[in-house]
Order: C-alpha cells, then structure tokens, then sequence
C-alpha cells in the first residue's frame, strides 16, 4: 500500500471513529457499545495484507445479511404495531447500529478507492441519523466537526483514486494550456465532495420526518397526492396551522406561529373550535389511531353522520357561518362542537367526509364565495352540570390507555392531586389548577432529549411549555386515574373584530376532551390562565445576534444564508488556492529558466519523435529504459548519463560529454530512419 493510500485509509477510519462518536451524542447509539465500537474501529482500519478474494466475498455477504436481518426486524415490528405504527426515532437508532456493524465488517476487505468510498458512503449515513437525532450543542459541534473530517476523507480517497492505476508519465511539449480560472475551480478535489454533501444533505432533510428535523416531504406528498387531483389544500407549510387534518401531534416540534389571517366567525360562538381527534399517547406525540374509513356524504347541503368514537353530547346546537378570509379551499372543517350538518351556497357540490379523527369537505368553496355554514352540538361546560354526570364509561379501553414505557412518576402526581376529589369534574379541576400553578407557558420550551417521555419532562425538569404539554400532561394523568381523556387539535379564542372572532395561525391550540358519563365528551383547557415563562436572558454573542438579524433579514432564511456562507467558504478556498498555485509558479519560474532545454534534450527529442523511429516511450518509461528497450549497446551508458546530468544534475556536463552525447543520438536517429528505407 502506498504512502497515499495509507493515508486515504487513516483518513476514512477517522472519519468512521468520529462519525460513531457524533451518532453517540446524538443518541443513536447506546454509550456502552461506543469503546467496543472504537476499539474495533481502529483495528479494522490499519493497512491490510493481502485479501483472499474468497474470504473478502465472504465479508460482504455476511454486511449486507446483517443489514437485511436488522431491516427485517425493524419492519416485523412496524406490522405488529399496526395502526400506530413505530417510534421514528428507535427506527432510526436500528439503522444506525445496522450502519456501524456494517461497516466495521467491510472495513477489513477495503483496499480499492471503490471500496472506500462505499466505506465512507455507510459513515455518511452514521452522520445523517446523528444530525437527525441531535438535540443539544455538543451533538451539533460534533456532527458539524465529523462532517469536515468525512469530507477530508473523500477528498483523500478521490485523490488516491486518480493514482489507482500504473502512474503515466507525460512529455509535455511547448508552454502547456493553462485552464482559465473558472475550470480551475471545477477541477479541485475539495469541491466535488462538498457540492455532494450540500446536495446530499439537501435531499435528506426534505426526506426525513418533520419530527427528526426534517420537512416530512413524504407526508407533504401523501397530504397533496390524498387531499384529491384538482383540489388544492393548505398545508401547514402554507398557512402556518394544519388545515388538511392529517398526521400526527409530535410534542418535540417548537416555535411562533405566524398571524396568518384563516378564518371569521361570529363573536358570540364559542372560543374553541375543534378541528382534529387524537387517540394515542406515545410519549413523543399524540396520533389519531383510528381505523381508515370513512363516511361520505354529497350534496349542496347535507347532514353529517355521527360515529361511536365521536357522539353528539348532551349540550345545545348551534349554527355558525363561517368566512375563510384566505379564500381558500376548505378541506379540514373546524366546528365548536360536534358536526351534525353542513352546507355551502346552492350552486355548489358537496363531498363530506367524516373520517373517526375529523370532518372534511371537498369542493365546498371556491376562492370567490369562501363561506359554508356549520351546525354543531356544542358540550356542556358548566361544573353544576359536570359534577352530577353518573353512568358507565367508553367500552372501548383505549381511552385510558398509555405507553408501557410511561414513568410511574406521572401517575403518583395525580393520585397525589386527587386525593381529595369526590367527582369527576372536581379530579379535572384539581389538575388543571395544579398545571396552572406549577406550569409556566412559553412557545419555545426545551425540548425532550431522545428517548424520554414528553409529559414527563415537562411536568418534572422542565416545568416550561405550551398548550400541547399543558393538554398532553392533564390527558395523560387522567387516564393514569382510570378516567377516558384524549387531546384535541383546533382554533381558539381569536381576535375580536366587530362582530366577528378572528382565528389566524397563530390562534391554533391544543386541550383536552373529558369523558362524562350520560353527558359526553367535554372540553377542558389547562393552558387558559397558565403564568408567562419569564424571558430567557439571552447570551448569545454579538456574532450570533447579527448572524439572527441577517437570518431574518434574508429572504430565504436560515437556508438561503447557509447556501451563502458554503459559497463563501468554496470561494475563500478557491483563492487560497489560486494564491498557493501562484507562488509555486513564481518559485518554479527562475529555476525554469536557468535550466533551458539542452542540445542533448533536443538530440534525444529528435529521436523520439522522428516519424521513423523504433515507437515513442511506453507510460512511465524512462529515458534509460527507453534506449535500453531500442537496442542501445551498453557501452552508451555515458550518453545516458550525460543526459540525465544536463536534465536533473545541479551543474550541466562538460562540452566533450555534450557532443558526444549529442552525436550518438543523432547517429541513431539516422539508424532508425535507414533502417526504415530499408524495410
């Protein structure tokens, strides 16, 4: 193995330890397996002796057997989960230790450029799953500080690679080309890998799940393609709020929302208007759990059917018009209450569908008219009514059902707050009250770190959160009490304009829908009276403010300003660059000019270019091989000598040599052409 292809292989074993190291941080990777891990790492990665073929095929077979059997595994627990399928983030931790295993397997049998790259092409997936797992600044120092040394590695093993084969030795003739600057920019090592990395990273953050820190675009697809061809949604790309009614509520997803303008409403309607139904509890988010079918009902006006998971409760009906001040068409339908009829203007077509999570129109309004009127049963609220409720609860368990992995902490806290409580509606009082007094409201929370329980933080490190903690902690430690709870996605309070209420984005909320027996379903809303988070003090340098301000300055935000600094970094390295090549240049000159091509460079010139001589050299033949291969008799060893002392010597051989060097060269230019009229 060569000098530079042992250093192409330190660099890619660095590379794998690194990216292992990073994916650790980030929680991808248990801590106890990381010094097993390491010390392999470096084992596998010194040079090689020579491979068996056999035994190398072997190894690959076996890699890609222990990637198909983890892959197996990962999807024989995607069936048995069913409908709420499996955590994305243990998913991802499989994979990653799929990654590692493989590629301390193939580490040994690499010894080709090709397959070092296939090496650092599995560590560059060790790296995605850290960026995608990573919640802290360490994992994003490491992550950042392990793609530099992967991008190393690959320039390393590019450059290796154009040396893979017999070297070429070329003659150059004349004053060589010099490509323009542009060309030059193209052709540097560096470039190629960072440009892929860009565009690598690009696809994988559109690729992964909103909820790993990416942009979910297999959900914004499945939301496009479902929503039906011809009618278009807003997404919640789009408007800043869910207006589809797909998907699940992840409690790891943080930030202000925008004013977006959705929606008018009466002012004397209720302030929640409910939107979407979520049923299962998963310690990361809340999903709907239901079952895929649907009720479908069509025409200009019509009655919306009612389903077991979602009766009208006792409580009063109520019609509401509603303006949709985007004038947009409407899919996900918000009503204060549950939906009992539907309408829109006489020349329009109906498709209601009333799925178990929500209530969806298709081809209800039009950007011109914008308007549908919705009739509703709006529940009780009020306590007197709440505390007399008496008969059996859901049959179905699933109400009351949690994670097995939930922390027995959360279920001592509320029977802890309910000692005292006699009613059902005074064990929701108790723990709302307790939420408002221990809990403090902010849109920008901490966020759980991988594998722990959202409420759990919430409730017992943090103590910070908004409307989806507050909702998600009272839902959670009612049904630890026994009592049916589920959360509810929507619109709340709003603005007061006139007559009407206002919902925009920034008004989409989260509560919680209480089980009463003989009454029903029954909203209930911790985060109402919750205390503002003090402001966090913030100790960002001057740097990090101004590199905010131009963030929110540009147009593209924090993409558009990572694309410029790449540009900027490839830019500042191309003319250092440029400047090194110049100064090699500049040195190379005098000596260049110093050394003139020789009369024995010229005479050896001659002969191998005469159109009648024996063949130009071979690729990386030398000058003495050349002559030796042609037939020069061995007593020519001064010729030889005398040309390599007037091209490499430090001083140029001595007049005699000179001509007789020149001489012999002539005369057997001479030669090979008689020779040639001869034949």
């Amino acid at each position: 193995m060569t000098e530079r292809e042992l250093r192409a292989r330190t660099w890619a074993g660095a590379a794998c330890t690194v990216a292992q190291i990073a994916a650790t941080a980030a929680g991808m990777l248990p801590w106890w397996a990381l010094p097993v891990t390491l010390t392999v790492t470096v084992v596998v990665s010194r040079p090689p002796g020579p491979i068996n073929p056999s035994r190398a095929k072997i190894t690959r077979s076996a890699g890609v057997a222990c990637v198909a059997t983890f892959a197996g595994l990962i999807a024989f627990r995607a069936i048995g989960a069913g409908g709420v399928g499996p955590d994305p983030t243990s998913t991802l931790r499989s994979l990653t230790e799929a990654l590692v295993v493989l590629s301390l397997i193939m580490a040994p049998a690499a010894t080709t450029p090709r397959e070092h790259r296939v090496w650092l092409t599995v560590t560059t997936g060790v790296l995605v799953a850290a960026a995608a797992g990573g919640r802290t600044s360490t994992s994003a120092l490491l992550n950042v500080g392990s793609w530099v040394v992967l991008l190393t590695a690959i320039a390393k093993v590019q450059t290796t690679a154009a040396y893979a084969g017999s070297a070429v030795v070329a003659t150059v003739e004349g004053t060589p080309s010099q490509p323009t600057r542009i060309l030059s920019l193209w052709r540097s090592d560096g470039l190629v890998p960072v440009l892929a990395s860009l565009a690598a990273a690009t696809v994988v953050f559109y690729a992964l799940p909103s909820g790993l820190g990416g942009g979910g675009l297999a959900r914004r697809i499945a939301t496009r393609v479902s929503s039906g061809p011809g009618v278009p949604s807003e997404t919640r790309d789009s408007v800043g709020v869910d207006t589809f009614g797909a998907g699940d509520l992840s409690l790891l997803v943080r930030g202000a929302l925008p004013d977006t303008p959705i929606m008018r409403v009466p002012w004397h309607s209720p302030p929640l208007w409910r939107g979407t139904i979520y049923r299962d509890y998963t310690g990361i988010s809340w999903e709907d759990g239901f079952n895929d079918h649907f009720v479908s009902r069509g025409g200009p006006s019509t009655a919306v059917p009612l389903i077991s998971a979602d009766p009208a409760p006792v409580g009063r009906p109520e019609t509401d018009r509603v303006t949709m001040v985007r004038g947009a068409h409407v899919t996900l339908i918000w009503a204060p209450g549950v939906i009992t009829h539907l309408s829109g203007s006489s020349s329009e077509v109906l498709r209601v569908i009333r799925g178990d999570n929500n209530v969806r129109a298709i081809g209800l309004v039009s950007p011109a008219t914008a308007t549908y009127t919705v009739t509703s049963t709006v529940p009780t609220t009020r306590p007197a009514q709440l505390r007399k409720s008496s008969g059996a609860d859901p049959s179905d368990p699933i109400w009351t059902q949690l994670p097995t992995t939930l922390p027995s902490s959360i279920g001592q806290l509320a029977h802890q707050l309910t000692t005292q409580a006699t009613t059902r509606q005074q064990q929701v009082a108790d723990i709302e009250g307790y939420l408002r007094s221990h809990e403090t409201y902010s849109q920008n929370s901490p966020v759980p770190g991988p594998g722990q329980d959202a409420v759990a933080e919430f409730l017992f490190r943090d103590h910070v959160g908004f409307c989806e903690q507050f909702a998600s902690a009272e839902a959670v430690m009612l049904r630890t009490l026994g009592v049916p709870a589920r959360v509810v996605s929507g619109l709340g309070y709003g603005t007061r304009i006139g007559s009407t209420r206002l919902f925009t984005a920034a008004n989409a909320h989260a509560w919680v829908e209480v089980y009463y027996p003989g009454i029903g379903w029954s909203p209930s809303d911790p985060t109402a009276g919750a205390q503002l988070a003090p402001p966090a003090v913030s100790h960002r340098s001057t740097f990090s403010r101004v590199m905010a301000a131009i963030t929110a300055a540009l147009p593209g935000g924090r993409l558009a300003l990572g694309v410029a600094v790449a540009l900027l970094i490839m830019l500042a390295g191309w003319l250092v660059e440029l400047g090194r090549g110049e100064r090699r240049r500049a040195r190379r000159r005098p000596a260049a000019a110093a050394r003139a091509p020789g009369p024995v460079l010229a005479a050896f010139l001659r002969l191998i270019r005469h159109p009648r001589a024996p063949g130009p050299p071979a690729a990386a033949e030398t000058a003495r091989e050349y002559l030796g291969r042609i037939g020069v008799p061995p007593q020519a060893d001064g010729l030889i000598a005398t040309l390599e002392q007037e091209m490499y010597g430090a001083n140029p051989p001595d007049l005699a040599s000179t001509d007789a060097a020149v001489a012999a060269l002539d005369a057997l230019t001479d030669d090979a052409a008689q020779a040639s009229l001869r034949r």
